[in-house]
C-alpha cells in the first residue's frame, strides 16, 4: 500500500509540476520510444529480481521466478496492445491511462503475492528485491505519465 501511495504521489507531482504545452501533432514515435523504455525498465527489474533471489536461495528464487513468469504474459499483452495502438495512431490518453492502470494493478498484486516469499530471503536480498520493485514501479510510472501527456491531444 505504501508503494502504491508513493507511486500515486509521484505521478501526481510529475503531472502537476510538468508544464503541458498543447502539441499540434501527436509525436507517435516519441510515445513508442517511451513505451520501449518502459518495457526495458520492467524487463530489467524482473530479470534482476530473479537473478538476485536465485543466488540468495534457489528454492525461494524459483518460487519468485515462477510467479513473475506467470504474470509475464499478462504484462506483455497489455504492453503489446498499447504498442499496437500507438503504431496504428489510434491510442488516446484515456485508453493509455486505462492500460497503465491495469499494469499497475498487476505489479501491486504481484508484489503483495510475493511479500511473504521475499521475506524468507536474507535481509539484504529482501531489501534489494523491494528496492528493485519500487524503483522500477516509479520509473515505469513516470514513463506512463509521459506517454499519457504525449497522447493527450488524440
Amino acid at each position: 500500500m505504501k508503494v502504491a501511495l508513493i507511486f500515486l504521489a509521484t505521478v501526481l507531482a510529475i503531472a502537476s509540476a510538468t508544464p503541458f504545452v498543447k502539441p499540434n501533432v501527436v509525436d507517435w514515435e516519441r510515445a513508442q520510444n517511451e513505451l520501449t523504455e518502459m518495457r526495458s525498465i520492467i524487463g530489467t527489474a524482473v530479470n534482476t529480481i530473479k537473478e538476485v533471489s536465485m543466488k540468495a536461495n534457489e528454492t525461494i528464487g524459483k518460487i519468485i521466478a515462477d510467479e513473475l513468469d506467470a504474470k509475464k504474459p499478462i504484462a506483455v499483452a497489455i504492453l503489446n496492445k498499447t504498442s499496437d495502438e500507438i503504431n496504428q495512431k489510434a491510442l488516446t490518453a484515456a485508453q493509455a491511462r486505462g492500460y497503465f492502470e491495469q499494469l499497475d494493478t498487476l505489479v501491486l498484486t504481484l508484489r503483495d503475492t510475493l511479500k511473504d516469499v521475499v521475506a524468507q530471503l536474507p535481509k539484504d536480498v529482501e531489501e534489494q528485491v523491494h528496492d528493485l520493485f519500487y524503483k522500477a514501479h516509479i520509473k515505469a510510472g513516470q514513463k506512463a505519465t509521459l506517454i499519457i501527456q504525449i497522447l493527450a491531444d488524440v
